[in-house]
């Protein structure tokens, strides 16, 4: 600590005691919890948090994708895939958008699944 700096011991003390004081358990406000999202839409078709979800490719190691049906679910409706593979822009959400519109257009939603993965530098 710097002595040359009158009070500066006291402020730092004050700052590590609030610090300690509000990490603790029995620090959370009182109150109910908050509610649960709404439930996913089946098919999914926004490019968004909503449609999002992680592929497991290995022991840690997962892969962002849009995709319209929860992929480790069972879906009877579903007979056939499209993965839409983005280019170097990285743009699955555009990817996405048009897979699910292409699927649409050719009457078809609801029966395929439609996977938008979006690979990472």
């Amino acid at each position: 600590m710097n002595a040359s700096r009158p009070g500066h011991a006291a402020r730092v003390a004050a700052c590590a005691w609030l610090c300690a004081c509000s990490s603790g358990p029995g620090t959370q406000p009182e109150g109910p919890e908050p509610p649960e999202p709404p439930p996913r839409p089946v098919p999914c078709v926004f490019a968004n948090a909503t449609c999002a979800e992680r592929i497991e490719i290995a022991s840690d190691l997962f892969l962002p994708a849009f995709t319209t049906h929860r992929l480790l679910s069972g879906h009877s409706e579903v007979t056939r895939g499209l993965i839409v593979v983005h280019g170097n822009t990285r743009d699955a959400d555009n990817y996405f958008d048009s897979g699910v519109a292409a699927v649409a257009n050719g009457g078809a939603a609801g029966t395929v699944v439609v996977v938008a993965p979006r690979f990472q530098t």
